[in-house]
């Protein structure tokens, strides 16, 4: 079984708002930091990888855009002590509003695999 051990490498999401479809910028961080991805034409259902998470800061932001139109922003904790975000019995729970459930986030995400110090788990492989 996979247990969750920092830092993490990758996570894995599958997009489940309304909006559709978007654009994601997935940053190290806080928004303004180093730019990790910058993906379009994501629709309901599809999976959103972002790599390259080692060294980060516990939370990472990415930036939600429809129609070129900025509509919120997620938030994911990444130090192993999201409850909800830290194994694979966290597979399809709703993600993006950071460990402490905080309001004012796009909370739209499923959880769909992670990968970190020593091991992964898939949720739809």
């Amino acid at each position: 079984p996979f247990d969750c051990d920092k830092p993490i490498r990758e996570v894995s999401m599958i997009w489940d708002g309304t909006a559709d479809p978007i654009r994601v910028k997935a940053w190290k961080g806080n928004v303004g930091s180093d730019l990790l991805l910058d993906q379009s034409g994501i629709t309901v259902g599809d999976k959103v990888t972002v790599a390259g998470l080692a060294g980060s800061p516990n939370d990472v932001f990415w930036e939600i855009f429809s129609g070129g139109t900025r509509i919120g922003t997620s938030k994911f904790h990444l130090s192993c002590s999201d409850d909800d975000m830290d194994g694979e019995e966290d597979c399809g729970k709703r993600q993006g509003n950071g460990k402490s459930d905080d309001g004012g986030f796009i909370n739209d995400w499923l959880l769909d695999g992670m990968v970190d110090q020593v091991g992964s788990f898939d949720c739809t492989p």
